[in-house]
């Protein structure tokens, strides 16, 4: 059993840190970091957690974020926008890192 669970930490230290670091940020350095870009967070209550996926990221959040990324101590870091100005928002971030 303690081998099993020795292997399972090991798997688990290894493992992606997927989150949106304008609400959370990971728990530790991974060697790949995966962040989810949704839109705005709304909390309704304890219960109830959602995203205005028509959220467009302002420039200064776009800043912010470039901030967090160069913070960072990962291999890669990867970000997936996931709201209705997708494109738009990852081109406008790409070009802050250009």
């Amino acid at each position: 059993m303690k081998r099993i669970r020795a292997s399972c930490l090991a798997y688990l230290i290894e493992m992606l840190c997927i989150v949106d670091p304008f609400t959370w940020m990971p728990l530790a350095v991974k060697k790949i970091v995966y962040f989810r870009m949704h839109g705005k967070l709304s909390i309704r209550s304890s219960s109830s957690i959602t995203y205005y996926y028509s959220y467009r990221y302002g420039d200064d959040e776009l800043a912010r974020l470039k901030q967090v990324v160069d913070t960072l101590y990962a291999d890669e870091t990867f970000i997936m926008f996931n709201n209705t100005s997708m494109h738009d928002d990852a081109l406008r971030f790409r070009s802050l890192l250009d």
